[in-house]
């Protein structure tokens, strides 16, 4: 299937009214452009932070299996950081029964109690907020749950602006994307010549719509396009491969619940934070050139016009 360059675009998967930009301009100027603004580790947050911080608390109780604790923590956003002040992601922990952890007993007999910062510290979870923007423009705001010891970090990112992310991989990391509201598209390269896997989600009233395809840059074309429905509230999970290149792009309003989990140990403790920037990917969603028929076009843009596209015809 083609697609068609050569014209100007609106804000995709947004509520707001439409807006024309010239094409290179939408998202922020492409993938990569990403940077944070704000991190609740400062000593000093902007009020923005503050806000956003105000706005988000956790819940959560404990149940024992056999030799095991689960705790189980609630995620709750407010109004002004895009929730509506309920539960919009649960995250589950396991330790082990053992007498050093009999103090989780405490926690059995209450049933989804408000936890404080210092609650979630006796179990090991530190939690940390981020903001990010794209130039001067706010792009995306994050709330992290950080198990260290298990290696297991739960993100969940509110999107105010559509934009790309940056690529990256991951070399002793798994990481899952799932849809909690609005839409995202996750590419990543293969080993299939010059060909981008794109992966894409949409809520809808049901429960979710999936559509992916292959996409050439240096064709501008699509192929292997498929997809489906998803009745129900428990979204479909978007599986990244370690040491593989990714990026994501979100459209304004999205929310999204980031789970990494250290499968390696040993690559994880030489790696550190085990985030590797991917410029090669970001560039190949960069490119501006002429397709096989001619026709002038920006990579990550197309992209976006072929997911809509896609969404709207199933």
């Amino acid at each position: 299937m083609g697609l068609h360059r050569g014209r100007k675009e609106k804000f995709l998967f947004s509520s707001e009214p439409l807006r024309e930009l010239d094409r290179h301009n939408l998202f922020g100027g492409g993938a990569g452009k990403l940077e944070k603004t704000d991190d609740s580790a400062k000593e000093e947050i902007g009020p923005e932070m503050k806000e956003f911080l105000h706005d988000i608390f956790f819940s959560g109780s404990v149940v024992r299996h056999n030799n095991v604790y689960q705790l189980s923590v609630s995620i709750h956003l407010g109004q002004t950081a895009g929730g509506n002040g309920s539960s919009i992601r649960t995250c589950r922990f396991s330790f082990p029964s053992i007498p050093q952890n009999a103090w989780m007993e405490e926690y059995e007999y209450m049933d989804d109690v408000v936890l404080n910062r210092e609650d979630l510290t006796r179990f090991g979870l530190s939690v940390k907020a981020k903001r990010y923007a794209i130039g001067k423009a706010p792009a995306e705001s994050r709330i992290q749950l950080i198990q260290r010891e298990q290696g297991e970090t739960e993100t969940i990112t509110v999107s105010k602006e559509s934009h790309w992310q940056n690529g990256h991989s991951h070399s002793a990391t798994a990481e899952s994307y799932e849809l909690i509201k609005g839409t995202i598209i996750i590419v990543s390269e293969t080993t299939r010549s010059r060909a981008l896997k794109v992966q894409a989600f949409t809520k809808t009233e049901k429960g979710f719509r999936e559509v992916r395809f292959l996409y050439n840059p240096t064709t501008g074309r699509i192929s292997e396009e498929s997809g489906q429905d998803f009745q129900g509230p428990i979204s479909p999970i978007i599986q990244t491969e370690p040491n593989v290149s990714h990026n994501v792009f979100l459209a304004s309003g999205t929310i999204i619940a980031t789970s990494k989990v250290i499968f390696d140990a040993e690559e994880a403790a030489r790696a550190g934070a085990d985030w590797n920037k991917e410029g090669s990917l970001d560039d190949a969603l960069n490119e501006r050139g002429e397709d096989s028929e001619g026709n002038l076009g920006v990579t990550h843009v197309e992209i976006v016009d072929a997911v809509e596209k896609a969404l709207r015809a199933r």
